[in-house]
């Protein structure tokens, strides 16, 4: 009985929100603000903050924010899939990527979600992708190796991290699991790569060690 309860005041707190973020996904699918042509042309961070300037949508925090780039993200596939061949194989494991090493910074971190940042990741991919797709992969990245990008993150999860018991020392069962999603991480991102040119993969990771750099 007490769990039922507990799941009722849990529905209830959620619902208004939920019905929140419903209807300001239905005013940003009708508004001109959010068409794809109109999100082709600023990154998402950008818009959040256009709209928040319009006054239109009423205040915008974060929950908003993740509602504006998931609506932006499906509003601008289709833009980046016409200019942009491997646009939809690549998706799919550039955002398992980079939503597993979401769950890996995590484990750094000793819990918590970093549950903003999970919810923007298709949005910041769908805009990268148009980016390179645009400039044909010729802006200049720094030439990392996944490597790099591996070493990187073990570092800085090296240097973050503290031992709250035996399971986190470095062999223990915790800090196994942690450097495992790191590892899963780069495998999703190996099979995007086994996809893409010479060009394309500079340009990727440099998008990669920036998250890295960012969020870690």
């Amino acid at each position: 009985m007490r769990m039922k309860a507990i799941l009722s005041l849990v529905v209830a707190f959620l619902a208004p929100l939920l019905a929140q973020a419903d209807d300001l996904r239905d005013k940003l699918l009708g508004s001109s603000l959010m068409t794809g042509a109109r999100c082709s042309q600023s990154s998402p961070d950008v818009v959040c903050e256009s709209l928040a300037k319009s006054g239109q949508f009423g205040p915008i925090g974060l929950a908003q924010e993740d509602t504006i780039h998931t609506v932006y993200a499906e509003r601008l596939a289709p833009v980046v899939e016409s200019a942009y061949a491997k646009a939809s194989k690549l998706r799919p494991h550039m955002v398992a990527a980079l939503r597993t090493f979401n769950q890996f910074i995590v484990g750094v971190h000793h819990g918590g979600r970093i549950g903003h940042w999970d919810e923007r990741i298709p949005a910041h991919i769908e805009w990268v992708m148009l980016g390179g797709s645009t400039s044909n992969f010729g802006i200049d990245g720094s030439g990392y190796t996944l490597t790099d990008i591996r070493n990187t993150a073990t570092a800085l999860f090296r240097a973050q991290f503290s031992a709250e018991g035996p399971e986190d020392l470095p062999s223990g069962k915790k800090y196994n699991e942690i450097m495992r999603l790191l590892d899963e991480a780069l495998e999703h991102w190996q099979k995007a790569e086994d996809l893409m040119t010479p060009e394309e993969k500079k340009y990727y990771r440099d998008v990669f060690m920036k998250v890295v750099a960012k969020y870690l």
